[in-house]
């Protein structure tokens, strides 16, 4: 298989030759980031994994935050936690005096808070992934762009030596064949990787709409001012 790659790469001429070259430095670039986010999501997904264990809200206070470092260490990859660690920190400053307790209106300004660092954490863990979606776009393109120019070249080579001899058009359909194969090795990985990174982070993203939503209601329980007088529906 890889004589016939070298074989037909010595045989394509200067524009087939860049297409590949192209089509290298692309799937070199797209693999390095299909390998950087997936052990990243799955440092995420352990992380969250022992986060949500730890069951963070299932007493009557929010205690997890205040634990030593050395405690929470194995929670830092987890988005989940990221906003605990937020909440907690927004929470925590209204209750350093004798307050036990805070406004509905403060409530709704750390649900603000939890929403914006939601959308921060996901862009963050969305972040390159448009070059696996354009090199799912280009590497075919760049591969038929090759195609058809070997193609041409084949054609115009029998045109001037009034042959259609193997030796004519070889040159040619070997450019047409090897830009094309390169381009579909290039893209597949790409389009399944991204699509496997894409569902990843709608799951993330329910996780952490499902989190903000609990941790809002836990707020809302123990630290909201008159919460016990509400009727219960």
């Amino acid at each position: 298989m890889s004589g016939t790659f070298i074989f037909s790469f010595q045989l394509s001429g200067w524009v087939g030759r860049s297409i590949v070259i192209i089509l290298f430095l692309i799937s070199i670039y797209s693999w390095t980031i299909i390998l950087k986010k997936f052990f990243l999501f799955r440092r995420v997904r352990r992380a969250t994994r022992r986060f949500l264990a730890a069951s963070p809200m299932g007493g009557s206070n929010l205690s997890l935050f205040s634990e030593e470092k050395q405690k929470v260490r194995k929670f830092v990859h987890s988005p989940l936690f990221s906003l605990y660690q937020k909440g907690c920190s927004v929470l925590s400053s209204p209750l350093k005096g004798e307050r036990k307790k805070i406004s509905f209106s403060e409530i709704e300004e750390i649900r603000n808070l939890l929403e914006t660092g939601a959308a921060k954490e996901l862009s963050s863990l969305e972040n390159s992934l448009v070059v696996l979606a354009t090199t799912t776009t280009l590497s075919p393109f760049l591969g038929l762009l090759g195609t058809v120019w070997g193609i041409l070249k084949a054609f115009l080579s029998m045109g001037l030596e009034g042959s259609a001899g193997i030796e004519t058009v070889a040159p040619g359909i070997a450019e047409a064949l090897i830009t094309t194969v390169v381009g579909l090795v290039v893209a597949i990985p790409a389009l399944v990787f991204y699509n496997y990174f894409t569902n990843h982070l709608k799951n993330f993203a329910n996780e952490l709409d499902s989190f903000n939503s609990e941790f809002i209601s836990f707020l809302k329980r123990h630290y909201a001012i008159g919460y016990e007088t509400i009727p219960k529906v």
